[in-house]
Parts: C-alpha cells; sequence; structure tokens
C-alpha cells in the first residue's frame, strides 16, 4: 500500500514520461513482479539503505514539484513524509520490539544515529529537538522540509513510531488519503496559462486508484448572495440552479470513472446537481464553518447518524417556477408547489430507519378554537442508534380560498438505540386551523382537516425516497362563531 501511494498517487502527477520506460507501467511492475516475488534479495536494511542515498532523488524531486505546481496541494502528501520518518525511525538501531539491530553501510548513519540515540523509542520524548534540526538539511531529503511545510507531519510521524512495541506496524495505517483540487471554484482553469479543465486528468487518475471518492463541490459568499458585483456571470441572484460549469465538469469527470462517489455540496441554497445525483450517497452541508471539515468527515465515518432535514425546496428546474417577482408564491416553496421536486423539503436520510405507529389524538371532532393534542409511537428499527425528527403537517381539505397542500405545524427530536421505541406528545395550535383571506384577515372554516406525522412530508414521493409511511389521520372542525 505505501508503495502504490507513493508511486500512484504521489509521483506520477508529477513524473515526466522518458519515452523510453512508461512510468505507470514500471509501477505495475514493481507492485505485481517484483514485491510478491520470493527469490527477490531484497532485505529491509538494503532497501533503506538504498532509499537513504536517494531521498533528495526520489522523494525531494516530487516535493520540488509540487510546490511549483498551481494546482498539487504539498500538504496531501503522505506517503513520502511516513517514508522519511521510516528511515529516522530505522537509524535509530531498535527495531519494533526494541532489540538492538545492526544497521547497512550508510554514510549517514554515524552522524545521524547518535544524534537519534536521545529520543526514547519507548516514548518519543524529545524527538521534536532532535528531529527538527535534521529534517532542515537539504543535502539529505533535497528541500528544506521545515522551510516547505512537512517537517512537522514526518515529526509527527516519527512519534508515532516511538511509542513502544509495535508502534512502527501501527503507525501505518489502512487507509490513504488522496487529493487534488480538481477545478476553480467558478472558472474553467486552474493554472495561468491554462486550458479548460486542466486538472481533469488527474481527477481521473486519483479516482482510479481509489476505493471511493469523496467530491466536494459548491459556491461561497463571493458567488451566491445579494448584490454581488465584479463576478463575470455571478450577480448574487442566482440565473439558474446549477453549479458553475467547471465543477458540473468535475462531477461528469468523477462520475464517469464508475467508482463509488460520496457528493459533499456547499452552498445555501438548492441546486440541480445534474450528474451528481447519481452519486452513491449526497450530504448537503450548507456552509457549515470552520469545524465543518471535521463535522463532515465524522459524519462519513460513522461516528454519529445524520439526522438533518431539508428546509428548503430542491427544484429540478427553473421551468416550472413563475417570475422571480411574482409573489404569488403559486407553484413554489412545499407549501404550494405541485410538480415533483428533485428533493422535497423535509427530506433527509439516517444511517438507521424508523417506523410509526399507532397515532391518536384526544378527539378527532375539534371545535373551532381548540388546540389538537395527539401522540404517536416510534420505534428504531435498524442496527445503530440515532436521532429521528418528526415532522408534524397539517392539510385543509374543504378550504374555500387557496390554502398551502400541506403546511408544517409541528417538529421533535426523539433519539432512540436499536429496537427502542418511545411515545412522544404534541400539540397543534387552534391558530393552525384558520384560514386567511384576501384581505388577510383571519377566521375558523368548517370542514375536514388531515393530521400527517412521520418523518418526512406526507407526499407519495416523499415516502418513496424516505422508504417509510407517513401515518395520516381526518379531523372534523366544527364552527361556532370565535372571533380571530
Amino acid at each position: 500500500k505505501l508503495v502504490e501511494e507513493i508511486g500512484y498517487a504521489e509521483g506520477l502527477p508529477v513524473v515526466i514520461n522518458p519515452g523510453i520506460l512508461d512510468p505507470k507501467e514500471f509501477i505495475d511492475t514493481v507492485v505485481n513482479v517484483r514485491i510478491p516475488n520470493p527469490f527477490m534479495p531484497d532485505t529491509p536494511q538494503r532497501i533503506v539503505t538504498d532509499t537513504s542515498q536517494k531521498l533528495a532523488i526520489r522523494f525531494g524531486e516530487t516535493i520540488k514539484a509540487y510546490l511549483a505546481s498551481k494546482t498539487l496541494d504539498l500538504k496531501s502528501l503522505v506517503g513520502i513524509p511516513l517514508v522519511f520518518a521510516g528511515w529516522l525511525r530505522y537509524l535509530m538501531g531498535a527495531d519494533d520490539n526494541g532489540k538492538l539491530m545492526d544497521l547497512s553501510p550508510d554514510p549517514f548513519a554515524e552522524e545521524i544515529s547518535l544524534r537519534l540515540r536521545a529520543i526514547s523509542w519507548e516514548s518519543g520524548e524529545k524527538a521534536d529537538e532532535v528531529i527538527l534540526p535534521i529534517l532542515r538539511r537539504a543535502e539529505i531529503f533535497g528541500v528544506d522540509l521545515m522551510e516547505a511545510g512537512l517537517g512537522e507531519m514526518v515529526s509527527v510521524y516519527m512519534k508515532e513510531m516511538c511509542t513502544g512495541i509495535g508502534a512502527v506496524r501501527a503507525s501505518l495505517p489502512d487507509a490513504r488519503v488522496n487529493y487534488s483540487k480538481g477545478c476553480h471554484l467558478y472558472e474553467y482553469k486552474l493554472e495561468d496559462p491554462g486550458y479548460a479543465g486542466d486538472c481533469l486528468s488527474e481527477v481521473k487518475q486519483q479516482v482510479d486508484l481509489a476505493d471511493v471518492c469523496i467530491l466536494v463541490v459548491g459556491m461561497d459568499e463571493t458567488i451566491e448572495g445579494e448584490e454581488i458585483l465584479g463576478k463575470e456571470g455571478f450577480t448574487g441572484d442566482k440565473k439558474n440552479l446549477r453549479l458553475p460549469e467547471s465543477q458540473r465538469s468535475l462531477i461528469r469527470t468523477v462520475i464517469e470513472r464508475n467508482k463509488p462517489v460520496i457528493l459533499v455540496n456547499m452552498t445555501g441554497s438548492c441546486v440541480d446537481f445534474e450528474h451528481g445525483n447519481y452519486a452513491d450517497a449526497i450530504i448537503q452541508a450548507w456552509y457549515p464553518g470552520a469545524m465543518g471539515g471535521k463535522a463532515v468527515a465524522d459524519l462519513i465515518f460513522g461516528e454519529y447518524s445524520p439526522s438533518g432535514r431539508l428546509p428548503v425546496t430542491f427544484y429540478r428546474d427553473t421551468n416550472t417556477l413563475p417570475d422571480f417577482e411574482d409573489y404569488s408564491m403559486e407553484n413554489r416553496t412545499y407549501k404550494f408547489f405541485k410538480e415533483t421536486p428533485l428533493y422535497p423539503f423535509g427530506f433527509g436520510l439516517s444511517y438507521t430507519t424508523f417506523a410509526y405507529e399507532n397515532l391518536q389524538f384526544e378527539t378527532e371532532r375539534l371545535t373551532a378554537g381548540e388546540e389538537l393534542r395527539g401522540r404517536v409511537t416510534i420505534r428504531n428499527t435498524g442496527a445503530v442508534s440515532g436521532d429521528e425528527l418528526v415532522e408534524i403537517y397539517l392539510t385543509d381539505r374543504e378550504a374555500s380560498v387557496r390554502v398551502p397542500i400541506q403546511k408544517l405545524v409541528g417538529i421533535q427530536r426523539v433519539s432512540l438505540a436499536p429496537g427502542e421505541e418511545k411515545t412522544i406528545s404534541f400539540e397543534i395550535e387552534a391558530a393552525q386551523f384558520q384560514i386567511i383571506r384576501e384581505d388577510g384577515s383571519r377566521e375558523y372554516e368548517a370542514g375536514e382537516f388531515q393530521v400527517s406525522v412521520g418523518g418526512s412530508c406526507p407526499d407519495a414521493y416523499s415516502e418513496m425516497l424516505k422508504g417509510q409511511a407517513v401515518l395520516k389521520k381526518t379531523i372534523m372542525l366544527s364552527c361556532r362563531e370565535v372571533s380571530a
């Protein structure tokens, strides 16, 4: 895995093909033929000695290429810093069990090993004091690693290898994260001079090497907001629901590689994801703030189960929407939208599943001016703990004026362990049963109402996406003279 990380992920993006030997084919041979061959005379000592003599060429030149590139992020390197740390750990002269071992001949062995002896292989004490000056030596590493910004990472890896028996093996994680910037936020190229999609070939390579791809797209305050000036094509109020073309090309490129994709979208409004709708998962992260990266990572790796719901409707396109200056709200928002949306208001998935049952009310015949009290039981039917957001909607079926198709009148969060169930109580305020006349006056009107309780809007499309039925009951409202 380390060879694959250094060769495919970190080296190939900057290697120059000499035309005599294809670099990728060479790495393929090393990984698939040389390393598995039990008759190759390579020993750890010989390999380390060979590496120590060529650190500046094998890895220093790669680091220089990253530093010179406008599209590659030096901080994305993990394999090369790990090799540097491993070389230093080897020169301490103690194996992973703390036993002394003979070092192979090495011009740096005597000098570097003498300094490294001050570090405790069991606690890493004095590691920074000893290592950081060494990492500044460009004659060893090809560059000043501290000045380049990789020194601290090497030090961290080195200290991880100095925590007692088995620390070296434990410091080699099973997973590696490879990074590519992918594209500019909105411009068609990353570098100047450059060309459209100048980073997409790197993206294809990175995706092909990955087991899963986390694709982060979105906007920021420079292209999404009110009264923005100076950005070509972006004036704040969006002309359509699409992401910038540079990001749309990036999404198409990644999706077409047929690898599992988690799409993370960071926008403050609804978006038509187009090809992104074929992703295996979509996380709408909005603008999550300084700790947003950690929150998204924790979510992806299962530290908690998602429970958020969309507070707006994600439309498929703008074709069915009224003119922007039409304030009648006809065919706009979840209350009046009559088409099938891309993702409906109130929609959101979880790592677990929930079931609703026993929806009951104190009465099913309500008198105008009275609150409606009810209760419902929710059960976690999945394998992990999670929070469920109980959504309560009201629909007036016999109104004499235009009323919402449905309106949200209550919401409650319930935390449930696997197999656990809870019964919650809720109230619907009396005013929710009023209609609003054209002149803005409110009044009660006798008729039939539908109360819906569940984990989504009470329409068939929402229930299909959620895979969970919404409970519905009819309430009759009788009228008497009650002033609003």
